[in-house]
């Protein structure tokens, strides 16, 4: 099942203790933590580590993003892609993301970067669309 719907930046938060700054990102903490997030967010919860900003979008896209989750089904696996210099809008200056391919029950996939500020509180967590 493919959804076509472009939802543009999904800025949610995730539980994480990676910073942007000097350190490396730790593509297995985020695959917990981008899971984690996805799976508060088919319960219609945003997760609580979160900037303000980021906060703000999560609510504002939540009934919208929650329906598309529920129907794809608990996520199966997450495979990392890489990294990439994105903005974040949390913090204004580009930060390095990981990239990860979500796989879903319903056999749906779907590409999602994540990014944090250096105290833990993501900053930028977004799809292109599903």
């Amino acid at each position: 099942m493919a959804f076509t719907r472009s939802v543009g930046l999904v800025v949610l938060a995730l539980m994480t203790s990676t910073s942007t700054r000097g350190q490396a990102l730790s593509p297995n903490k985020l695959s917990v933590d981008l899971k984690t997030a996805l799976s508060l967010m088919q319960q219609n919860n945003c997760p609580p580590a979160m900037s303000p900003m980021v906060k703000e979008a999560c609510q504002q896209q939540l009934s919208y993003t929650s329906n598309r989750l529920r129907v794809l089904g608990r996520v199966t696996s997450t495979t990392y892609l890489g990294t990439q210099q994105v903005r974040s809008p949390s913090l204004n200056r580009d930060v390095p993301a990981a990239l990860f391919r979500v796989t879903f029950q319903s056999g749906g996939t779907t590409t999602w970067t994540i990014a944090e500020d250096e105290h833990g509180q993501i900053t930028v967590f977004w799809t292109p669309g599903f």
